[in-house]
């Protein structure tokens, strides 16, 4: 029995054998820094946390006055809840110090992070690190995160021996870096023309960037924090970022698409409640915003073309679409449902549109976005961790159900021809997927879902 920094380790032959000794350690921990946490304290937090001004992470042309003389206003909040990585494979990391080198076996995104934290910790030249690359069960961010190798490398160091690093199911989810919750404020102006002239939005976000590259926090923003909203694909000529950070004892880490992956929802379904407010088309109002010819303006308009936006939608379906920009890419999405009336709601069909510049691998890049839609809608209608007690309720797939196979609609992926620059695919896949599908309940009925997951009750109250 080993105790690290705020840890204990139970080292054993096998690891039933460490299970068994860990249960019958029964270590008597402390209550620590908020024994009430649980998800209300947590909805008071980041309630209070958007009442703060917050720091400005982009702030263009003068959002007052163009509100103020705006013809139509229309504010409204988003809430979006912690969510885990969930990956099939629990963390594990096996090590090996000895006196002139450090080997390392790991299913991991990160083996230069791996490499660099070994040396650091052995005291070792980084050449003497060697990184050996398993593969992964699942990573989605969490495997690039540096703990598990710290952990397997300073056991190994302490027992002059190998060491498997491995979690438990449990371990896994209550010790996860979960994708941070946030909370979103947003107010826009249009003109009489139904043109947005401004665009002003706070955003309560805990930070990744903190602790993992702190290099890149300047004055009180996490670039990760505002991706999506102060880079989003659309020309509006006054707009206001305010990021509010929340600091609170649950450690959060990238997770599939970072930031953008919250922020495009709330971008993107109140972009759906303007072109409504407006009496505009979805789409029109979209690419009204955007510049004729760009990249996002020809995405969104093959997603159209090829998804059949303006052909007759089958009886008791509607439709809805979303489209973000990351990585160097652009990808639209385009959500065909039914929702009956218990509230059930079915996705028959998604099509997914992507200009990633030259696709190197259509296959894979076909591959990557069908993932994507699996992901993004598990998101949007599952996947939420619960705290009580001062810590993490949901520890097992029980309580953390993921999209199953029957959830799973038809997914239709087209590749934007492209000879420029090949972008990223992994990750831009996923942003708009869960506003298209909102976009396209409120369609069916009306009933606009600004929370993820979905809320589902709202949709039989509506």
């Amino acid at each position: 029995v080993l105790p690290l920094e705020n840890r204990i380790a139970v080292c054993a032959k096998n690891s039933y054998a460490a299970i068994k000794g860990r249960d019958a350690l029964n270590i008597k921990w402390s209550k620590g820094s908020l024994p009430d946490m649980d998800d209300a304290y947590l909805d008071r937090v980041y309630s209070e946390h958007l009442e703060k001004q917050g720091a400005a992470a982009k702030n263009e042309g003068d959002v007052k006055t163009a509100l103020a003389k705006a013809a139509t206003t229309l504010e409204q909040s988003y809430k979006i809840n912690y969510i885990s990585h969930a990956q099939v494979e629990p963390i594990n990391c096996t090590a090996f110090v000895e006196k002139d080198q450090c080997r390392i076996w790991a299913p991991t995104q990160g083996a230069t992070t791996f490499q660099m934290v070994a040396a650091k910790l052995t005291g070792l030249p980084v050449e003497k690190v060697e990184v050996n690359i398993l593969p992964a069960g699942g990573g989605f961010g969490l495997r690039g995160d540096p703990a598990h190798v710290t952990d397997a490398v300073l056991l190994s160091k302490a027992l002059k021996r190998p060491v498997k690093v491995i979690y438990t199911r449990e371990d896994d989810f209550a010790n996860d870096y979960f994708r941070p919750a946030s909370r979103s404020r947003i107010k826009a102006g249009l003109d009489k023309d139904g043109l947005l002239v401004a665009w002003s939005h706070k955003v309560a976000a805990p930070s990744v960037m903190t602790r993992l590259m702190p290099q890149f926090v300047k004055n009180g923003v996490d670039p990760d924090a505002v991706s999506g909203i102060r880079d989003m694909p659309y020309s509006i000529p006054n707009q206001l970022v305010n990021y509010v950070m929340v600091n609170l004892p649950i450690p959060v880490g990238f997770w599939r698409s970072v930031g953008f992956s919250v922020n495009v929802f709330t971008v993107e379904s109140f972009m759906d409640e303007l072109a409504h407010a407006a009496g505009k088309d979805p789409v029109q109002f979209r690419l009204a915003h955007m510049e004729k010819g760009s990249r996002p303006y020809n995405i969104l308009s093959l997603l159209a073309e090829k998804g059949g936006w303006n052909r007759p939608v089958p009886t008791g379906r509607a439709r809805g679409v979303a489209v973000n920009a990351c990585f160097e890419s652009f990808a639209a999405h385009m959500a065909e449902v039914s929702v009956n009336k218990k509230g059930n709601i079915t996705v028959h069909k998604m099509v997914c549109a992507i200009d990633c510049g030259t696709a190197v691998y259509p296959d894979a890049i076909r591959a990557q976005a069908e993932g994507g839609v699996v992901m993004g809608m598990s998101t949007a209608f599952h996947e939420r961790v619960r705290f009580e007690n001062g810590g993490v309720k949901t520890v097992n797939y029980d309580d953390y159900p993921v999209l199953t196979m029957s959830e799973v609609p038809e997914i239709e992926v087209h590749i934007a021809k492209s000879n420029l620059k090949a972008g990223g695919v992994g990750e831009p896949v996923v942003p708009s997927v869960a506003p298209a599908v909102a976009n396209a309940i409120f369609k069916a009925t009306g009933v606009r879902l600004r929370e993820l997951p979905f809320q589902r009750e709202l949709l039989i109250k509506g």
